[in-house]
């Protein structure tokens, strides 16, 4: 893996880290906030992995031919004799792994809007309009901010406030609050009578974006969120991208993940709100799957996941 580091015209302004490497799902950058690269024997990362401790597992859709994917994950997992996890991915990649006898399970669906129609102009997004027409009346402003000092230092504060209201954020495969992170994002924020109260982060490349980072004051006027994910929808498509995606919402009705759940002594995510939020936007669902050795296996793995997810590891330093 290699940066590229690039100065800002303002020398106020925060210094952006890009990473590239070729087909890396957009939200490789959030898993590696604590996690690692998997590598293929030719040099190309295949994604992100992440340690716990009875499992290995790869974070998204793998970036190179799954065959290549699943040896070297299955060879990392080996040498710390842990069990090798896929989490996350598409329903292809969970066929052709169940094709080489590994267990599969739905786990999550990813809420992904198809630019070419994002239009308020239908029925499914009627709650979506009347919130924007809400927001328009309360002298709510949105737009994209360039990353200074200043604006990271407000943007801080407001991650901080919405800590104390919902808790430690979830961690391995959602981003958390880092001003290094963030410069390698577009951030949207709303402002209040002069105020900043709200603003979300995108991962982006040139074919999709990908909604990361959501907060807001405890003030914020109902609709703030959806104004600003709707502007960075606009913005995606302006771009002339393929897709935006809302990120993934567990898919409750597995039994697996019900089973982990009841015996954990970890409280349950509320994910309801944040589905309902995103149904307002009318995107469509594509299902996500994990995978592992054997049922067993799969259980155990995701059950590690389980508590990563709610009792992260701290970041790492900068």
């Amino acid at each position: 893996m290699f940066y590229a580091f690039r100065p800002l015209k303002d020398q106020t302004e925060v210094s952006r880290v890009a990473l590239f490497a070729h087909g890396l799902h957009p939200e490789t950058s959030s898993a590696l906030q604590t996690g690692a690269t998997l590598i293929a024997p030719n040099g190309q990362i295949i994604g992100a992995t992440a340690r716990t401790t009875q499992s290995t597992t790869l974070l998204f859709e793998p970036a190179v031919k799954l065959q290549s994917s699943l040896t070297a994950l299955s060879l990392q997992a080996r040498t710390s004799a842990a069990i090798p996890l896929f989490y996350k991915c598409n329903a292809r990649t969970a066929l052709q792994l169940r094709s080489r006898s590994l267990s599969v399970v739905r786990i999550a669906k990813d809420g992904l809007i198809d630019l070419k129609e994002a239009t308020l102009e239908t029925p499914q997004r009627r709650t979506l309009r009347r919130k924007l027409r809400k927001i328009e009346k309360s002298g709510v402003e949105v737009n994209k901010r360039t990353l200074t000092k200043e604006t990271i230092n407000t943007l801080d504060q407001i991650d901080r406030e919405w800590h104390g209201i919902n808790g430690t954020p979830r961690g391995l495969s959602m981003g958390r609050f880092c001003e290094a992170y963030l410069t390698t994002q577009d951030v949207f924020a709303a402002w209040q009578n002069d105020r900043l109260i709200a603003f979300i982060s995108c991962h982006k490349t040139s074919e999709a974006w990908t909604l990361d980072l959501m907060r807001s004051s405890a003030d914020a006027s109902d609709g703030t969120m959806h104004a600003l994910v709707w502007a960075a929808i606009k913005a995606a498509k302006h771009q002339q991208c393929e897709t935006f995606s809302l990120a993934s919402t567990p898919y409750e009705e597995a039994f697996v993940l019900q089973s982990v759940e009841r015996i954990s002594f970890l409280s349950p995510p509320h994910s309801k709100g944040l589905a309902q939020f995103k149904r307002a936007f009318a995107p469509r669902w594509q299902p996500l799957y994990a995978a592992a050795p054997l049922r067993t296996g799969l259980f155990l793995a995701l059950w590690d996941v389980w508590h990563e997810v709610k009792d992260p590891p701290p970041l790492r330093e900068e």
